[in-house]
Order: C-alpha cells, then sequence, then structure tokens
C-alpha cells in the first residue's frame, strides 16, 4: 500500500509505502481515536444534561421549602395577631372591672387601700405586648400575671359584694323616694287648716294626684295598720328598721292588711280623699322612735344600690 504527502507549492509531495499490518495499525488507532472522541464528547454532553437537571430538582426543592416557610411564617403572624387580640380584648374587660370596683368602693365609701382597683390600662405594660420580639415567651408571663390579677379581682369583688349587699338590705328596708306620681301640694310645718282656717301643724307631705292612682311603700317592712283612722281616712301604716314608721292617708282603697310583709316599692293603696281632705292625694308621714318627722329629706332622697327587684 502505497500513501502520498502532499506538500506546498515549493515543497515536493512524498510518497510513502505501507505494508499490511501497518494500514491496520494505522486504522486501528483512528478508530479507537474517534471513539475516544465521541466518548469524551458524549460524556460531558451527558455530564452537562444531568447537572442542569439536577439543578433545576434543586430550585424546586428550594421553591417549595421557600413556600412552606412563608406559609409557616403567614400562619404563625396570623395567630400572633389573634391573640394580641384576645389580650387587648380582656386587657379592656379588666379594666371595666377596675372602673366597676373603684366606682363601688366610693359609692360605699370604703377604704381604697383595702380595695385597690387601680391595675394597669394594657395588660403586658403601659405599651402592651410586642408582638415581633419574643412573643411567645411575654404571652406565657403575661397570662400568669393576668391569672393572679384575676383571682386577687375576684377577692375583693367578693368582699366588696357582701358589703354591697348588706348596704342595700338597710336601703331596703330605709324610707326614701316619692310614695306616688304627683304635684307637691302641702308641705310639712305650720300651714291654715283647710277646714278651720286657723293656723296648725301640718305633720305630714301630701301629693296630689288623680283618684285611683298608685301609693307605693317607701321602704320594706310590716303592716303595722290598715283601715280607718279619725281625720286620715283610709290608712296604711308600716314599721321598718331602726326605729322608723311611715303612713300613707286618705286612700281610697286599702291594698294589704295588718301583718302583711310589704317590698320597697310595691304598691300598698289607691289614692282617694277619704277622711278630712279637699281632693285626692297621699298624705304622707315619717316617724322616728314615735316622732314625726319631715318626710321630704326621705322624698328626695336617692339610694345608692337599691333596685326595686331586690328580694324578689
Amino acid at each position: 500500500m502505497q500513501i502520498i504527502i502532499f506538500r506546498t507549492k515549493n515543497s515536493k509531495s512524498k510518497a510513502i509505502k505501507m505494508n499490511g499490518i501497518g494500514v491496520i495499525f494505522l486504522l486501528t488507532t483512528l478508530i479507537v481515536s474517534t471513539g475516544l472522541i465521541f466518548g469524551s464528547v458524549s460524556y460531558f454532553y451527558g455530564m452537562k444534561k444531568g447537572y442542569v437537571a439536577l439543578n433545576d430538582e434543586r430550585v424546586e426543592d428550594n421553591l417549595f421549602y421557600k413556600n412552606k416557610f412563608n406559609m409557616l411564617k403567614q400562619e404563625h403572624n396570623v395567630k400572633t395577631e389573634y391573640f394580641t387580640k384576645k389580650i387587648a380584648l380582656i386587657s379592656a374587660q379588666l379594666d371595666r372591672i377596675n372602673t366597676l370596683g373603684n366606682t363601688l368602693t366610693k359609692m360605699a365609701k370604703l377604704n381604697k387601700k383595702k380595695f385597690n382597683f387601680s391595675s394597669p390600662l394594657y395588660i403586658g405594660g403601659k405599651h402592651g405586648i410586642n408582638s415581633k420580639e419574643d412573643f411567645y415567651s411575654q404571652l406565657d408571663d403575661v397570662l400568669d400575671n393576668v391569672i393572679d390579677d384575676i383571682d386577687n379581682k375576684s377577692d375583693q369583688l367578693y368582699v366588696l359584694n357582701r358589703i354591697i349587699n348588706k348596704i342595700q338590705i338597710k336601703e331596703e328596708f330605709f324610707p326614701s323616694g316619692r310614695p306616688a306620681k304627683g304635684t307637691f301640694s302641702s308641705p310639712f310645718g305650720k300651714r291654715l287648716n283647710p277646714f278651720t282656717r286657723k293656723e296648725e301643724m301640718h305633720p305630714g307631705f301630701d301629693i296630689a294626684n288623680r283618684e285611683g292612682a298608685d301609693i307605693l311603700a317607701v321602704g320594706s317592712g310590716i303592716v303595722k295598720f290598715s283601715g280607718k283612722m279619725s281625720g286620715y281616712g283610709n290608712i296604711v301604716v308600716i314599721e321598718h328598721a331602726d326605729g322608723y314608721e311611715s303612713r300613707y292617708a286618705h286612700n281610697s282603697k286599702n291594698l294589704v292588711k295588718k301583718g302583711e310583709l310589704v317590698r320597697k316599692g310595691q304598691v300598698i293603696a289607691a289614692m282617694g280623699s277619704t277622711g278630712h281632705s279637699t281632693g285626692p292625694h297621699v298624705h304622707l308621714e315619717i316617724l322616728k322612735n314615735n316622732k314625726k318627722i319631715n318626710p321630704y329629706p326621705f322624698i328626695i332622697k336617692k339610694d345608692k344600690f337599691y333596685n326595686k327587684d331586690f328580694l324578689q
């Protein structure tokens, strides 16, 4: 076999003769070299493609975990906002309890040092809880303080409630308030008697209204007398606590009987003009230890804690 090697125009061509073994060696070398080159190219191409696929998979994983983190972060923020609002609500409720406690303490004229309702307006300090800084650690401390504060307030309100109940009971049996709606027609004191035209002592207070208007008990007590009495016409007499007694005269009809327990604000008679009377009205008398006193201060007195539904 002859191989001709061509050179440039200034050089001469050269012919090389090779036997069969040389030819086989040359061809083998070319085939192996070509295979190595193709294999290397394929290897690096496959490696590049695999790296791209692996990188895409890692990008997807990173995106998944990033979304998961954002969801958890959003859920945390929602829970934090929820608990923050709850704490603000508890704070407002405690503030109302404190306001009520202070009001009742003041009304009952109790020692404010013994009944302390002056907790901070906001739970967790003046500015509340910082939801962005160690929220749950602060929440744990705050809830412990809230429980202690509620226990303390509950104890104080329990004692205060017992004191108020005693005051209510006292006010229930103490004569106060108007016995009927209407016009003040004649005060307590000296006046001209409408029948004799002489100056006489008027021992009660008159309130005029229509015939049959309701007459109410100004305090709870026991009916001492219910019937007719000279000059008074139909009259109801009620005994109260601490030596007080109230009388309701000139009624068209008495609605309670002797020995009956009546409650403050209960209708006990209907207004009329029986006895020495010039028109429909109620003649109210207040007695303290059997002595007639001016009813006017009792009529205008407003009880602090009295409820007309009390003891019902």
